[in-house]
Order: structure tokens, then sequence, then C-alpha cells
């Protein structure tokens, strides 16, 4: 789904000319969407939440877990794109092979920075 919505927004500057300067052309890149936006684009909170059914870890759990590891954000960043269980019990994790490098990032930063849990 977002290569499609990228692929449309790609067309749709070579149409409209975006990004074209005087001099020459420099391709539009989106802007990365903030943590707050990716998790509920991507539906993250389905699992992740506090209360949840089905016993997922939240990111202050996944936080502390991992905030002493030097490799934590490779690893997550890793396991957020290729999915797998495992680590947290039985439930698998699903792959999110769609997202971009800018937006994995984006989502291991905002998890690795909750290491307090939320106030209920």
């Amino acid at each position: 789904m977002l290569f499609f919505k990228l692929a449309l927004f790609g067309l749709a500057c070579v149409m409209a000319g975006c990004g074209e300067q005087q001099g020459g052309s420099r391709p539009v890149v989106a802007p990365v969407e903030s943590f707050a936006q990716l998790i509920e684009k991507d539906h993250c909170l389905a699992c992740h939440a506090p209360g949840n059914q089905m016993k997922l870890p939240l990111w202050h759990e996944v936080a502390k877990k991992y905030q002493n590891k030097p490799d934590a954000a490779a690893y997550l960043i890793h396991k957020i794109k290729t999915g797998g269980s495992g680590a947290w019990g039985k439930m698998d994790m699903p792959p999110y092979q769609e997202l971009e490098e800018a937006e994995l990032k984006v989502l291991v930063q905002g998890v690795l920075s909750s290491i307090k849990p939320p106030v209920q």
C-alpha cells in the first residue's frame, strides 16, 4: 500500500513538474512521519497498547529490555521489517516490509526513547 501511494505521489510530481528548480531538478522527498503518526498508520497499537488482550510488550518494556544492547536499534529495525516470534512469547510479530528505512528508524527511536511506562 505504501509503495502504491509513493508511486502515485512520484507520478503526480513528474506530471506537475515538482522539484524543478533553476539550473536543474531535484527529487522531491516526502517528509518522514512522526512516531505517533506511524504507529497509528501501521496499526501498531492493535497489539502494543496498554491493556491489550494478547499480552504483547508495551514500548517501555521493549526499551527496557534492549536499553543496554549496543545493536538494539539495528536489531529492532530488522525485527519490525522481517517479523518473527520467540522474543516475547508465542505470538508472532508480522513483517512490515513496506516500511521505508527512515520510517523504521523513527519507529525504533520512538520505542527506545520510551523507557518510562505510560501514565494511566
